[in-house]
């Protein structure tokens, strides 16, 4: 079953990704480049039901790339420190899972599966990784969205 392309069709529909490079799973990254990351379910979150059905959580990480800054915020204005304007950008994709689960907006994973719910396990995007072998350093800003579904007997 296919669940990466129908996740791909419904980011697309973020202003925010659309305007950047997206890639699927291995990249050389660059500036602004976003990157989706596929998770496995792992057997222990699959709840089984007698008839069949059952309910899991769908995960993606979406990656992304920001060159790193050398800005001290006590020598900088707040409101123009490069790394906080770069957290803030990468929000929108948090801000985009919200108002589409907040309208029921999601992928068509499958006729029988069902999404429930569409969130991102985090409010805020993580404190960056930072990836010096590149040139330049880029900062990984992770944001995994989780779908919560419920598959129908098959």
């Amino acid at each position: 079953m296919d669940l990466v392309t129908p996740f791909i069709k419904w980011l697309l529909k973020s202003d925010y990704v659309k305007n950047n490079k997206l890639f699927l799973n291995a990249i050389r990254a660059q500036d602004d480049n976003l990157q989706i990351i596929t998770q496995q379910v792992a057997e222990n979150q699959v709840k089984r039901f007698v008839d069949g059905s059952k309910t899991y959580p769908i995960t993606f990480s979406i990656v992304n790339f920001k060159t790193a800054s050398y800005n001290p915020l006590v020598k900088t204005k707040l409101g123009a420190d490069e790394n906080l304007s770069d957290i803030l950008d990468v929000s929108k994709i948090i801000e985009f899972v919200k108002e589409m689960d907040g309208k029921s907006i999601y992928p068509d994973f499958a006729d029988n599966i069902t999404v429930e719910r569409a969130y991102c396990q985090y409010n805020t995007p993580p404190t960056p990784a930072i990836d010096s072998g590149l040139s330049p350093i880029l900062a990984k800003f992770v944001i995994p969205v989780v779908f919560e579904v419920y598959e129908d007997a098959e």
